[in-house]
């Protein structure tokens, strides 16, 4: 402090205070305009478009980041901080705490890129094209003799900089790819061999509804069990997943994005569809909706909004009716309400918290919370008498795990053998005996990565499972309907 306030002294003494604190005031604005071009820039990008941020409240997270990054917090670069100190602002502003977290990470992440690869850069220029002391002093003698070793030693130290640079940038592009699903998956894929293809248990009769990107964007397809012919229930330019098959098997909910593509990380912009899979007449349910389910009588549909509300959706009538949300009844401000699943019997709602807090519970409207612990996509079985989730602990990450809430222990309950063990989407048939889901062989975006749709008969050894899909594309969020 002693130093600034002597610098500050001598600057007045010296008539160049003015001038210095202009530049400190230009260098200060062209810093803050280049992050909230980059900011607005990220937001631009496919699955953020819902933080539409006004130019005040994006420079005040920015900020708000280099406080946190600023504050005494052992953290490397800032990474945490800073995103939480920009995350705070844009939440208390009123925007969704998940994404400003995404955003924020990306900024941070591209800022770091640059700094990095343009400071090396220039700092190894710098000593190529710059000469020492001795050599201008030698060059002013028209002297000619090689470098100085000390020069030398200088190129040597830039030239470490820039290659821990690049190791830096190495670094962050592998954060880049851990949000890679920010960017569409490549369309379509192709088809791989079917060797392995088993027919269906005796007697089981049915089909399979799930999203698929192989003909392009995602669409929902069907796959009857009985001759494996798959016919595209959806055919449109926007993304269309999880679908949910009716009590009856005469129709299906699913959401549909807002934008040509949507991150399933995205939980804002989507809207739910009914399809009479008669009549193939689609009907627009509710905007802002998601990851739909039906109530047992199939008189209503279930759906989350904005990621923090659990709505009610009378069919006869398209009256909505809240029963959970964000905030109120034992779940916490700014807690994200991930595939919700209801038990009307209870009134329990089984789901996935992310956001201010990260667990699996059930929320009951009575005010009873009950923890599950980890994992995520936990739902209600069809008589509501156990909840089943993923959760690490299985041969590559993950394998599924049932138990009855505040009674049994928890139940580690599949896990497919290699290859396609990290698995993901879990959905029991309304009879309790057959599960569908997807599983990967390692890749784990689920909209991106190569993903297939297995069956499983409950209690059957994990190794009979048996592959329905075969194709390189991504498949996810499958259903059953057993006739």
């Amino acid at each position: 402090m002693l130093d600034i306030a002597d610098a500050l002294n001598r600057s007045r003494h010296g008539g160049t205070l003015g001038r210095a604190l202009a530049i400190t005031v230009v260098i200060r604005f062209l810093k803050y305009s280049g992050l909230t071009l980059l900011f607005y820039a990220v937001v631009s990008g496919p699955g953020v478009q819902d933080i539409d941020a006004v130019v005040t409240d994006v420079v005040a997270a920015l900020v708000a980041s280099e406080v946190g990054a600023s504050l005494p917090i052992p953290t490397l670069m800032g990474f945490g901080a800073y995103e939480a100190g920009g995350a705070a602002a844009l939440g208390l502003l009123g925007y969704p705490l998940a994404l400003a977290l995404l955003v924020l990470l990306t900024v941070h992440i591209v800022s770091q890129i640059l700094d990095y690869a343009i400071g090396g850069i220039c700092l190894v220029v710098f000593f190529l094209i710059s000469p020492g002391r001795r050599d201008r002093r030698r060059s002013e003698n028209a002297s000619v003799s090689a470098p100085s070793h000390g020069r030398w030693s200088y190129i040597g130290a830039a030239a470490l900089t820039l290659v821990l640079a690049g190791g830096l940038l190495v670094y962050q592009l592998d954060r880049v790819r851990s949000v890679r699903s920010l960017v569409a998956p490549p369309a379509g894929g192709i088809t791989v061999s079917q060797d392995a293809a088993a027919t269906p248990p005796d007697g089981l009769d049915g089909w399979v509804v799930w999203s698929s990107n192989r003909y392009g964007n995602h669409d929902i397809l069907r796959m009857h069990l009985q001759g494996r012919h798959i016919s595209r229930l959806t055919d449109h330019p926007h993304t269309e997943t999880f679908p949910r098959i009716s009590p009856d098997g005469r129709s299906i909910v699913f959401m549909r994005s807002r934008q040509p593509w949507v991150s399933l990380r995205d939980p804002v912009n989507w809207d739910t569809y009914l399809l009479n899979l008669d009549s193939g007449q689609e009907r627009l349910l509710a905007e802002y909706a998601g990851t739909p389910s039906w109530s047992t009588d199939g008189q209503h549909v279930y759906f989350q909004r904005r990621g923090s509300a659990f709505v009610e959706y009378e069919l006869s009538s398209g009256k909505e009716r809240v029963l959970l949300r964000s905030g109120v009844g034992g779940i916490p401000a700014g807690v994200e309400l991930q595939t919700p699943s209801f038990n009307a019997e209870t009134e329990g709602l089984a789901s996935t918290w992310r956001g201010t807090q990260r667990k699996t519970v059930i929320n009951y409207s009575n005010g009873t919370t009950i923890s599950i612990g980890g994992g995520c996509q936990i739902t209600w079985s069809p008589r509501g008498r156990f909840v089943y989730w993923v959760d690490r602990g299985g041969l590559m990450e993950n394998r599924l795990y049932r138990q009855i809430p505040g009674k049994d222990m928890v139940e580690p309950w599949l896990d497919l053998p290699a290859p396609y063990s990290h698995e993901y989407f879990p959905k029991l048939n309304r009879g309790g005996r057959y599960l569908v889901l997807g599983a990967s062989a390692g890749g784990h975006e689920h909209d991106v990565a190569d993903y297939e749709i297995f069956l499983w008969q409950v209690g059957a050894p994990a190794d009979q499972v048996q592959r329905l899909t075969f194709h390189s594309g991504n498949d996810n969020w499958p259903d059953i309907y057993t006739d």
